[in-house]
């Protein structure tokens, strides 16, 4: 069977309890049998995003501008990692989260910390510092937002015990908000799925996108070559 050439970031991003990981999950096995290479990155799975982050900010009011800032540092500290992943991938970098989780949680933490009155105001200010933040980052190829109601997350969060799930209904009805202003605003570098059908179908939505996205990609590449 033939091999697709070239290492693909696609990324899997969504509010908590949109079934993210589980996607991933049902997706390998497929985009393996059709013949990708496949990798699985997971955002914070390395370097000290599990211990130091925990052991400054947990228990403490510390300032959302130092949140976010030592967000960007666990990510740059994770871009070795990303790096090396693309340059060995011989076809599919999947990633459970990215750089828009970033961006859209850290912005609205901080805005909370922010007086009322300011926060309308300064939101696209903050959202854009901290997009600066990650300006560094690989580019993903394609973005696939898993978008659910708030009230669905809450329901799947009923039966998880995990420290940091967002359970908070008024967080992730503003972070899904932006999730899709961002999606919206650039939708060649979007797809929006509605992450309340079956995995199974979700599945099979991801795995053809991501099957032509390579397949257009690897006919541009034949294309450019001398």
């Amino acid at each position: 069977m033939e091999k697709h050439q070239g290492g693909a970031l696609m990324v899997i991003e969504g509010i908590d309890n949109a079934g993210k990981t589980s996607t991933i999950e049902l997706i390998v096995p497929t985009l393996s049998r059709l013949g990708f290479n496949v990798a699985v990155l997971r955002e914070f799975s390395s370097h000290f995003s599990s211990s130091t982050f925990t052991f400054v900010v947990q228990g403490t009011e510390t300032p959302g501008w130092l949140q976010a800032m030592l967000r960007a540092l666990e990510h740059l500290l994770s871009l070795t990692e990303v790096s090396q992943v693309l340059a060995a991938a011989n076809g599919i970098v999947l990633a459970d989260r990215y750089l828009d989780t970033n961006i859209v949680y850290q912005s609205l933490k901080l805005e909370r910390q922010m007086d009322q009155a300011d926060r309308a105001e300064a939101r696209k200010r903050i959202a854009d510092w901290i997009e600066m933040l990650y300006e560094w980052s690989p580019k993903p190829n394609h973005t696939f937002l898993l978008d659910v109601p708030v009230e669905v997350s809450l329901r799947r969060a009923a039966n998880r015990s995990d420290l940091y799930v967002q359970k908070d209904s008024q967080f992730l009805e503003s972070a899904r908000r932006m999730f899709l202003e961002r999606a919206t605003k650039s939708p060649e570098r979007y797809s929006i799925i509605d992450a309340t059908q079956s995995q199974e179908r979700i599945a099979s939505i991801l795995v053809e996108t991501m099957r032509l996205k390579m397949s257009h990609n690897k006919g541009r590449s034949t294309d450019e070559t001398p």
